[in-house]
């Protein structure tokens, strides 16, 4: 279960955007709300932080293609051979677009049948990835206790679409924290999920415990003039 240690330093941000802890399941928990909507991926993880409920989500309430990237169908074939990109008019042609799929990260097929989108404040579980919504100054602290213990090259990947794959499934896999902008992807640019301009880091299970701890030990601020005496006295 998530740790109060955890829930304590990322409230210590003030953050405006409560967090969102997400879950991958074979089968739809009896503790998240199931939904009758459909809509894209990403605005039920914004829905669920403006709501405060957890919100469970399977193949049938996803409008877009995200469900495929999460393992719960196959990629649909206009999509995957990039017709469809070129149709939306965020590529030149189709093999610009259909190169994408066989890059972007993607959940073997029928290992998970849902995802579970939970504001942190009602997270009672583990999360598989915490999506942290910030400001340039709250992004900078995440960032750097990626770095505090470990040393770990900050990290952005990401395409103009797409964009939940990044978000989510990436970190998951890779045990990497992700780092993107929010509006800077095609769909988050049409639905605007989340304001334009924020940080969206994604901190996937493997580093959650090193996340927290280093935010616990490291200086918070670090002065410029503080930085001026320790290089002219080294």
């Amino acid at each position: 279960m998530l740790s109060n240690r955890t829930r304590a330093v990322l409230d210590k941000l003030n953050l405006d955007i409560q967090p969102v802890a997400v879950k991958f399941l074979l089968d739809p928990p009896e503790w998240a709300e199931r939904t009758d909507k459909v809509q894209s991926l990403c605005m039920y993880m914004s829905e669920a932080v403006k709501e405060d409920r957890c919100i469970c989500v399977t193949a049938e309430n996803d409008s877009c293609v995200g469900k495929a990237f999460l393992g719960f169908e196959p990629i649909p074939p206009a999509e995957g051979s990039g017709a469809l990109g070129v149709k939306l008019g965020a590529f030149y042609d189709c093999s610009a677009n259909g190169r994408l799929y066989h890059l972007v990260p993607r959940l073997e097929l029928g290992c998970h049948r849902c995802v579970v989108f939970c504001p942190l404040s009602k997270c009672e579980f583990d999360p598989d990835v915490i999506v942290v919504v910030c400001d340039m100054h709250q992004a900078d602290k995440i960032m750097r206790a990626n770095t505090y213990f470990s040393g770990d090259l900050w990290e952005s990947k990401g395409n103009v679409v797409m964009s939940c794959a990044w978000e989510l499934v990436y970190p998951f896999i890779s045990g990497k924290i992700n780092h993107m902008i929010a509006g800077m992807a095609f769909g988050q640019k049409m639905l605007k999920p989340f304001p334009e301009g924020m940080h969206i880091i994604s901190i996937p299970f493997q580093k959650i415990r090193e996340i927290t701890d280093a935010m616990e030990e490291m200086p918070w601020e670090v002065a410029g003039e503080s930085i001026t005496e320790v290089m002219d006295n080294r």
